[in-house]
């Protein structure tokens, strides 16, 4: 078995573990896990370097965000008004590619969006190099 081709499946109870892409109030990188809030929100939970008590933010509403289906790992992205650009909120592991529409289930997102691969490849390589991530991505 080949180690890009482990899954794991999403849990509602458990929450999608992910990475923050750099939102106000959590650092770029920050690991934690996404969970279905009760009022129809996406929550963000994550601990400071891992230990200590555990912190939850409110994303937003989660009809307002969609998984993105990347080429090395599924992200959620937040769809800006203006037609086609979206811009990255959380990159998920690679563990959940393939599983884009159960993850979208799990936390009640709007829909599931495929993004290409130079757009996969250009957010995979600012994710390894860049700590400024506020520019928005065309879709």
């Amino acid at each position: 078995m080949l180690l890009l081709d482990v899954q794991e499946r999403p849990s509602r109870e458990h929450g999608v573990p992910a990475f923050s892409a750099g939102m106000k109030n959590i650092k770029r990188r920050t690991y934690g896990k996404l969970v279905p809030g009760e009022d129809a929100s996406l929550v963000f939970a994550y601990r400071r370097l891992l230990v200590g008590p555990e912190k939850k933010v409110v994303v937003g509403r989660a009809e307002s965000f969609a998984v993105g289906r990347g080429v090395f790992y599924p992200t959620v992205v937040e769809p800006i008004e203006s037609a086609d650009k979206h811009r990255v909120v959380f990159r998920l592991l690679p563990t959940y590619r393939g599983v884009e529409e159960e993850v979208r289930l799990c936390l009640d997102c709007a829909s599931v969006c495929d993004l290409r691969w130079t757009k996969g490849l250009r957010s995979f390589w600012r994710f390894l190099t860049d700590d400024d991530g506020s520019a928005a991505e065309k879709a």
